[in-house]
């Protein structure tokens, strides 16, 4: 007997042969779009009002997304810098690992190097600019910037998550 593919029929949303639950839809909507109502996250991503609000709600609790009164009747919905990192953490998993490590193992502070990558991200995804061929260097000027040291005395350890 031949299996049933229940992921058309459920109409669960593929990327990269990954299923996303209705936050990643929704961090995946905004960092697209640049914000939304929830009227428009629920059109958007397929998912019914009740369980767009619900979820928005929890993710506004972890810091993700941030609501901004439009008029009495009418908020949007936007992306935190965590949020941006969330998003392209969850994503780009691969590489958004490839960055930190990269960051951390040329002797830069971790926390620092975390801090860095979302302040990034979160200007790629305001602005839609990303230069990576030059991280190191726009890591210092970022500290220099922050007035942060490039390295934390007892940082030296090479994080892998």
């Amino acid at each position: 007997m031949k299996s049933k593919d229940f992921t058309k029929e459920l109409d669960i949303t593929n990327l990269n042969g990954s299923i996303l639950s209705t936050e990643d839809k929704i961090l995946l909507t905004l960092l697209t779009e640049k914000g939304c109502t929830k009227g428009e996250l629920s059109k958007h991503t397929n998912i019914v009002y009740s369980e767009v609000k619900r979820v928005i709600e929890e993710m506004e609790v972890k810091g993700y997304v941030v609501q901004r009164q439009v008029n009495e009747t009418i908020f949007l919905y936007y992306l935190t810098m965590p949020g941006a990192y969330e998003v392209q953490d969850r994503l780009n998993t691969d590489t958004v690992k490839m960055y930190r490590n990269y960051l951390v193992s040329v002797g830069f502070s971790y926390d620092n190097v975390i801090k860095f990558l979302k302040r990034k991200f979160y200007d790629f995804y305001i602005a839609g600019v990303w230069n990576p061929t030059d991280l190191e260097d726009q890591y210092k000027v970022w500290c220099d910037s922050n007035n942060l040291e490039y390295v934390n005395s007892d940082d030296y350890t090479l994080k892998l998550y």
